[in-house]
């Protein structure tokens, strides 16, 4: 069985339009590149409705599949908490 190829930040992208049909808004593509390169969220996605923010999920799953590509040593992935306040 051959390995995977292992995903980087700069994969998000195409990742992204695969998923939703389009690319992503540019803070979309900046929150993945900084939980990628960081390995933390921020405290807070202060964004007007229909900014996409839903979409910082794919962000962590993202995350998560360039985790499982690397070795257990370097394995680390952000949790974030979700909440809304309404």
């Amino acid at each position: 069985m051959s390995a995977l190829p292992r995903l980087e930040a700069a994969d998000f992208p195409a990742y992204f339009q695969a998923v939703h049909g389009h690319a992503p808004f540019p803070w979309q593509a900046r929150l993945a590149r900084h939980v990628i390169e960081t390995g933390r969220w921020p405290a807070a996605l202060d964004l007007p409705t229909s900014a996409g923010k839903t979409a910082a999920l794919d962000v962590a799953v993202f995350h998560l599949a360039i985790a499982v590509g690397a070795p257990p040593a370097e394995r680390r992935c952000a949790s974030p908490w979700w909440w809304t306040e309404g």
